[in-house]
């Protein structure tokens, strides 16, 4: 006999005593304060078949393992894991980056950490060591993420709004210089997309100390780009003002996340 028939068994036996309680000793009580006496008996049985019906985390956590469901899940988070890493390298690859690419890899991401929630909550067994991020440094990153996203995408707006008047062999460093800055923000977001999710398999402080390494230097190559425009008398693009400010946002942001109540 498990423990949800036990607790079955206690639920119809409150049932069983409330109809004999309500008959003798009790009846004055009964007959002078029924919602009382009843409810609360009732809660009772309500309580115990609740208790019949819900699996414990033992349980939950057997069923898992002998369901296979726990070793899908791991197969699952492995198979995203993979093609998250072969994506990254075509990410790398290309030297016109598109941004569906960049979103597909951003899914995969979303993806991982849902998963993982999944398994927690589940209450699947994790065979590793995880780190957990605090709820308001959790919220803090995303805020951060959303800025640099924009940025990014603003970045792109740049290159295609200015493409046209600085197509010249005469602008070849201008244009490496904007790759650079290019790279350096995107490096800044697969680092900051790794500590997506409350729970990670690795220290999510190393991942935020280079993404904010890679974003002062995205934030040097801004100004070196705005000098050499302004000496060519070539007009900034609003965009690339508004990618600046949006930089030094995830800049700022990124030096007041508190990771100290990181646990694991």
């Amino acid at each position: 006999m498990n423990r949800r028939h036990v607790w079955a068994l206690s639920g119809t036996a409150v049932v069983l005593i409330t109809a004999i309680v309500a008959a003798a000793n009790l009846r004055e009580i009964y007959l002078s304060q029924k919602d009382f006496v009843i409810g609360s008996l009732l809660s009772l049985a309500g309580f115990c078949f609740g208790k019949a019906v819900n699996r414990t985390a033992e349980e939950r956590a057997q069923w898992l393992q002998e369901s296979g469901a726990s070793d899908d899940l791991s197969k699952l988070e492995s198979s995203i894991h993979s093609t998250t890493e072969r994506l990254s390298e075509f990410y790398w690859r290309l030297d016109d980056r598109p941004d569906l690419l960049r979103v597909a890899v951003d899914d995969l991401n979303k993806a991982t950490a849902y998963l993982s929630s999944l398994r927690h909550e589940l209450g699947a067994t994790v065979n590793r060591q995880e780190w957990q991020i605090p709820a308001t440094a959790e919220v803090a990153l995303d805020r951060i993420r959303r800025d640099l996203h924009e940025a990014i995408n603003r970045l792109n707006r740049t290159r295609e709004r200015l493409a046209p008047a600085l197509a010249g062999p005469e602008y070849e460093r201008l244009w490496d210089l904007f790759d650079v800055l290019s790279t350096d923000l995107l490096k800044a977001n697969r680092n900051l997309d790794a500590t997506r999710g409350a729970h990670l398999p690795f220290p999510p402080q190393l991942q935020v100390e280079n993404a904010a390494n890679y974003l002062n230097a995205a934030s040097e190559r801004a100004d070196e780009f705005t000098a050499l425009l302004t000496a060519r008398g070539v007009e900034m693009p609003e965009t690339f003002r508004i990618m600046c400010r949006d930089l030094r946002g995830a800049i700022d942001g990124l030096g007041i996340v508190d990771l100290s109540a990181l646990t694991r």
